[in-house]
């Protein structure tokens, strides 16, 4: 089997030397495989559109990293860290995130498809309304976390108000009398 690999620590060394250089190397590599990014520090660099397939991320620190239009396919995120870092508009598709933390991070508009976050501590995240409900879902401890804010038309009303006006109880009290 032929594959291509682009490794994604040169987009990084990059950014350690030039951040322009940087941005531009992480555009040009649209497409790519990545393979294995341990014991790494991170910090300050913005990576737009990149597929991260196959991949694995070990015991990493990103610092201030936003990925942005990113897909994670078949990838596994294992004890990394992640601080004032931003997700936006990324995909984590047959992926797995474990043992990591995340703290002052922002998720939003995420997509997740079969990718259990295991294990892991989130504090003073922000996220979306589907983020919150799959990292919270596989014993993950969120702590001070907080919901962005979502459309009007997905807003469910206040159900309170909701069984007043439909006279749910006055129906239901008056068929058991």
């Amino acid at each position: 089997m032929h594959t291509l690999t682009a490794f994604i620590d040169t987009i990084f060394e990059n950014a350690k030397n030039d951040s322009n250089s940087a941005a531009e190397s992480s555009t040009t590599r649209k497409g790519s495989q990545f393979e294995v990014i341990e014991n790494e520090r991170i910090s300050g660099i913005t990576l737009e559109g990149l597929t991260i397939s196959g991949s694995l991320f070990s015991l990493t620190t990103f610092v201030g990293v936003t990925f942005d239009s990113c897909a994670f396919f078949g990838s596994k995120i294992e004890n990394c860290e992640f601080v004032n870092c931003n997700f936006i508009n990324c995909s984590f598709q047959f992926s797995e995130i474990t043992h990591c933390n995340f703290k002052a991070t922002t998720f939003k508009n995420i997509l997740w498809d079969f990718t259990p976050v295991k294990r892991s501590k989130l504090q003073e995240c922000t996220m979306d309304g589907s983020s919150s409900y799959y990292l919270a879902k596989h014993d993950s401890y969120l702590t001070q976390c907080f919901d962005l804010p979502t459309e009007w038309d997905e807003v469910p009303p206040d159900e309170e108000d909701f069984i007043e006006e439909s006279g749910f109880f006055s129906q239901l009290l008056g068929k058991a009398a």
